[in-house]
């Protein structure tokens, strides 16, 4: 009985070598425009959120011809308007020091008990109406997510009370996750994304 004995032959160092740098170098040429890609598709993302929360909010007004507060809105002693909206997910942004007065916007309340939920103030009995002309007719929005970078939306809902001015944001910090639009400012600061609601 004869044994045959193939030839196996392997990779030399110098083809790995070889293989491992044209890898280095696609990776090296392509890794900034994938990069870049993402970050595109993040900021385009918080775009569009902030489009679709104004939108629901505006809808909401229009059916119920008046903005959020935190119970039913009857305007019975204790009813309380709503000073800032945020998304239940992500953490606050941090207040750059041009926008510090955002701090200092309360009672918060969720945009998915208002918008999504009609149970103003997290409490359950406490519903706008979902009869008549001036009635809830959500949900206006499926979606509360934080903005692509962890942070809360926000908006300054509160600036429409009667006697108050300015603009309406709904606003993310954007990127660097931190505010630096002025809630008394028509224009974005930095990398803050946001669309005007009303101003």
């Amino acid at each position: 009985m004869h044994r045959i004995f193939e030839s196996r032959r392997g990779f030399t160092m110098i083809e790995i070598l070889a293989v491992l740098g044209i890898i280095a170098v696609l990776a090296a040429v392509l890794t900034p425009s994938v990069v870049k890609h993402i970050s595109d598709a993040k900021v385009s993302r918080a775009e569009h959120d902030v489009e679709a929360i104004a939108t629901a909010l505006s809808s909401f007004y229009k059916d119920l011809g008046r903005w959020p507060t935190d119970t039913d809105g009857d305007h019975s002693p204790g009813d309380q308007e709503v000073a800032l909206l945020v998304t239940d997910e992500g953490d606050m942004p941090d207040f750059g020091k041009q926008a510090t007065s955002w701090g200092a916007y309360s009672p918060q309340e969720t945009f998915k008990n208002q918008l999504l939920y009609n149970r103003p103030g997290g409490k359950g009995k406490n519903k706008y109406p979902n009869q008549g002309s001036r009635k809830w007719d959500g949900p206006y929005l499926m979606r509360f997510k934080s903005d692509p970078w962890g942070h809360k939306y926000i908006c300054n809902i509160g600036d429409v009370r009667p006697g108050q001015s300015g603009p309406i944001w709904v606003i993310s910090a954007g990127p660097d996750g931190i505010l630096d639009t002025k809630p008394s400012r028509y224009e974005l600061r930095n990398d803050d994304i946001g669309i005007l609601l009303e101003g």
